[in-house]
């Protein structure tokens, strides 16, 4: 989940590059800032793209290997998170008056759940990718046809917009949280 804000952080983060005749008017922590800011987008962008692949070879392909290579490049990311939130945290935002350098040292700041102790953090992240497991595969006899298996995405998720039948809909209600249940989640 984090990496999905960090690939969030990273739109907004370069969707306005500073001109050369804007940053010629910079004074000296804003010419730092600026720098830092450029070095950190380069980063970002590169583990943002390598998180994206590897984020999408897991959702369509669950398996216990693409699992671990996802946990390995959260923790990954989530240190580059940590150490340049800290870094952007040092620039004094008082002495920033261009609102575009400040807004992407607020943006880059915004440590989120990689400010946790590394334990915590790993357990975090195991907890998260079981819950993603869990929802995306999880199956359930379809209410017509209970002979046939429906899972939660997309199938149930069309069906419970669409159906107007509150049978149907109480039915995948209590059958999901029997599921639940029968899981140990509840």
């Amino acid at each position: 989940m984090s990496i999905l804000w960090g690939v969030l952080l990273l739109t907004v983060v370069s969707a306005w590059p500073q001109s050369p005749i804007s940053s010629a008017k910079l004074n000296g922590e804003e010419q730092k800032a600026l720098k830092f800011i450029n070095q950190a987008e380069k980063e970002l962008l590169i583990a943002t793209q390598e998180s994206t692949k590897i984020q999408w070879a897991y959702y369509t392909n669950i398996t216990d290997y693409n699992e671990q290579k996802q946990l390995e490049n959260q923790k990954k990311y989530n240190k580059l998170s940590l150490r340049l939130g800290k870094e952007a945290k040092k620039y004094n935002l008082n002495n920033i008056v261009d609102r575009d350098i400040k807004r992407k040292l607020e943006s880059i700041s915004q440590i989120g759940t990689s400010i946790l102790p590394e334990e915590e953090l790993e357990r975090y992240n195991l907890i998260t990718n079981e819950m993603e497991k869990i929802y995306s595969t999880a199956k359930v006899a379809d209410y017509k046809d209970r002979s046939k298996k429906v899972s939660l995405e997309p199938e149930i998720t069309l069906l419970l917009g669409k159906s107007r039948d509150p049978e149907e809909l109480e039915y995948y209600r209590i059958l999901s949280f029997r599921k639940w249940i029968r899981l140990g989640r509840v």
